[in-house]
């Protein structure tokens, strides 16, 4: 996914236009992750709650191998704007196993895309949005 390369209008950090980011991507999302490192993959949801004064809190749920389901939250941070698309970005602590998570995203009102990494893969989650 591309988000549109010509802005518009660049949202100060500190001057995000409540009505375009709290509602834009609250909600429930879901779709699949996919590792590049293996090739394996599986479903995956996600919950995101708008927070101030920029980022998002997004509970992400998902399978590996359809037998272990696994979950975390991250806090994703919104770095750009634009009227088409957010970009949003996290590193989290997953412990010994996983490691430094990080993940880019760019987000359309009904359409997520992000590039992970953790300490044993790199990937990407893709994600629409659930009709409410």
């Amino acid at each position: 996914m591309k988000c549109g390369t010509r802005r518009r209008e660049r949202w100060r950090r500190n001057s995000w236009p409540d009505g375009l980011i709290m509602s834009t991507l609250n909600g429930t999302w879901k779709g699949r992750w996919q590792s590049a490192r293996s090739k394996r993959g599986g479903k995956m949801s996600a919950v995101f709650v708008f927070e101030q004064p920029a980022h998002y809190r997004v509970t992400f749920r998902g399978w590996f191998l359809t037998i272990f389901p696994f979950w975390y939250t991250a806090k994703m941070d919104i770095v750009d704007a634009t009227d088409e698309c957010i970009h949003l970005s996290c590193t989290r602590h997953l412990g010994l196993w996983f490691g430094v998570f990080t993940a880019t995203a760019q987000v359309t009102s009904d359409h997520f895309v992000a590039d992970y990494s953790a300490l044993k893969d790199v990937g990407q989650f893709t994600l629409d949005r659930v009709g409410d």
